[in-house]
């Protein structure tokens, strides 16, 4: 059995601020406080055994504030020999597939092939998607199609795509 360490930077107490729009008033919690405890949680990752890193993509919420889980697993592959790495998940209706397989593939590179859990979704929270500026209501069609690019960008040298949304 293999064991991963989530990195998750949650800040629960931000979130009656954050949903009463009560930005008025500062944070309990200083957000970048926050992201160092979880920071430092995932160096320890390696010397106390774990198996992998995995990370998670959230927009605009306190609920985890890792807006681009790549971008923290490129950080840990740089402090990190041994685990494997991984994504819980990529919203995949917020990327551009070709940008998105560029980005895995680079991270794939530089961490010497340990990204080898890419877990991939169509997220769910209305706020996240309209804190992108993305239809909610349009997450299926860019599911299905960013995942049929992302196929052919990670296993082809060229390909054409003529979807509805890309």
């Amino acid at each position: 059995m293999k064991v991963n360490l989530a990195i998750s930077c949650h800040n629960s107490a931000d979130w009656e601020r954050v949903q009463s729009n009560g930005f008025d008033r500062p944070s309990q919690e200083h957000d970048a406080d926050i992201m160092d405890h979880g920071m430092a949680l995932g160096d320890l990752a390696e010397p106390l055994g774990f198996d992998g890193i995995w990370a998670p993509e959230h927009f605009g919420t306190p609920y985890s504030m890792s807006p681009n889980a790549l971008q923290v697993l490129a950080y840990f592959a740089g402090r990190t020999e041994r685990v494997s790495l991984g994504t819980m998940v990529l919203v995949l209706p917020w990327w551009n597939p070709v940008r998105l397989a560029h980005q895995i593939a680079y991270l794939d590179i530089i961490s010497k092939g340990r990204y080898d859990t890419i877990g991939l979704g169509r997220g769910v929270a209305k706020t996240e998607f309209d804190a992108l500026g993305v239809p909610r209501e349009e997450s299926r069609v860019r599911f299905e199609e960013c995942l049929d690019i992302l196929g052919m960008a990670l296993t082809q040298e060229r390909f054409e795509y003529d979807g509805e949304i890309f």
